[in-house]
């Protein structure tokens, strides 16, 4: 293309003005779709190489409801088998192609549309079905392939959502979704169900017994790679599943010891990642938290200088990276990245980012929602408020790590 924006004619091949510029459009949509969709399998270039080390300082983009998102508060990001990425807002579901968002609302009086608008969390099942939890509208979930919304409401009935708010979900091996709900504990929906047919939630009983499961809020959910899944609430800290039959379920917990604060486990965590040690890291109320399974020992995580410390904020997301990184969503601290250890109890290097109101590339605001790393390597913030900051690939000067 010359200077004027002119294409220049390839050897033997001569273009008038209209042909040049519909080349031009059938390449600008190739190379969009193939940004979106992430690198080409074999290209050297797979979800391994730390792609989001590349902007120095990091610039972001951003998205809100401008770019045609439903909402400007985004709690919950997921990508499908597909490449979609859909973002849970406060007021509704969007699905993102990388050029256009669909949303998807409750509809009151009807059975096709979400049971409610503010969606807490996400998670796309071994069938492909895309799971939303609501706060206050139950469960529901979205067949991709037609865009149909089948909806649970929460009823005291047998077999039924016994809560009206989900806070977290998640899938193990054997297919069993298991359900963290505000008022009733635990809840498991059966890997045998299938859809069309009827659906039956078994709700994980408390009873009178020190490995009892929660009868109230849990907090988080998570399956390692093991396949055993871990739960925090507040009254029981941090669970790990010892046994399941059913309905039944029996818990080992690690609680907090008010004689050693800095090494048991936070009063409240609202988030639990694995990292590639088999190490738990903790979003709590009093900052970055990490656990060792095998000694049962916690630490809290700090850094400096101390008026920046992130034990000062409320961790509220986390997100493991292909490279090793750990990405961290504070309230009120915005962006941290724990840079890759070469073993577990190496302690981990914090990078910050930050609001700066004199740069616009900057994060939009330092009150996180979620953080999210999809397959192409691009990294996706919420903020409070304001929206989805996208890190800009940039080939520039490597960012340390």
């Amino acid at each position: 293309m010359d200077r004027r924006g002119r294409a220049e004619p390839m050897a033997g091949i001569v273009w008038t003005g209209e042909e040049a510029w519909g080349v031009l459009r059938r390449w600008a949509r190739a190379f969009c779709l193939l940004a979106f969709l992430g690198p080409i399998p074999g290209s050297g270039q797979g979800p391994g190489r730390d792609w989001t080390a590349y902007a120095y300082p990091a610039t972001f983009e951003h998205l809100s409801v401008e770019q045609g998102l439903s909402q400007s508060t985004v709690r919950s990001i997921l990508q499908d088998r597909k490449g979609f990425l859909w973002f849970g807002t406060e007021s509704g579901l969007n699905r993102y192609d990388g050029l256009h968002f669909r949303t998807f609302h409750s509809q009151k009086g009807t059975p096709h549309g979400l049971g409610g608008d503010w969606i807490l969390c996400l998670l796309e099942d071994h069938r492909g079905l895309i799971w939303v939890g609501t706060r206050n509208g139950g469960l529901s979930y979205v067949d991709p392939e037609t865009n149909e919304v089948v909806t649970f409401p929460p009823t005291s009935e047998p077999g039924g959502l016994p809560s009206a708010t989900i806070n977290a979900l998640t899938e193990d091996p054997q297919g069993n979704i298991w359900i963290a709900t505000e008022t009733h504990g635990l809840c498991l929906l059966p890997a045998t169900w299938n859809p069309g047919s009827p659906l039956r939630f078994q709700w994980v009983s408390a009873y009178d017994s020190p490995q009892s499961p929660p009868a109230g809020r849990v907090n988080a959910l998570c399956v390692d790679h093991r396949g055993t899944l871990w739960i925090g609430s507040k009254g029981h800290g941090l669970g790990r599943l010892v046994e399941h039959r059913k309905e039944f379920a029996a818990f080992e917990y690690f609680s907090f010891d008010p004689k050693h604060p800095e090494t048991s486990c936070p009063i409240f965590f609202s988030v639990l990642k694995e990292d590639r040690f088999g190490m738990l890291w903790l979003g709590a109320h009093n900052g970055l938290w990490r656990f060792d399974p095998g000694s049962g020992r916690f630490t809290c995580c700090h850094t400096q200088p101390a008026r920046e410390d992130i034990a000062k904020y409320r961790v509220i997301s986390l997100a493991q990276s292909p490279s090793g990184a750990m990405w961290i969503v504070s309230d009120g601290g915005g962006l941290y990245k724990a840079l890759p250890r070469q073993h577990g109890e190496e302690l981990p290097r914090l990078l910050h980012y930050t609001h700066d109101p004199r740069n616009p590339g900057s994060l939009s605001s330092n009150a996180g929602d979620f953080v999210f790393e999809d397959r192409s390597g691009v990294l996706w913030v919420s903020t409070f408020q304001t929206g989805l900051n996208k890190l800009v690939l940039n080939p520039g000067r490597p960012l340390e790590g």
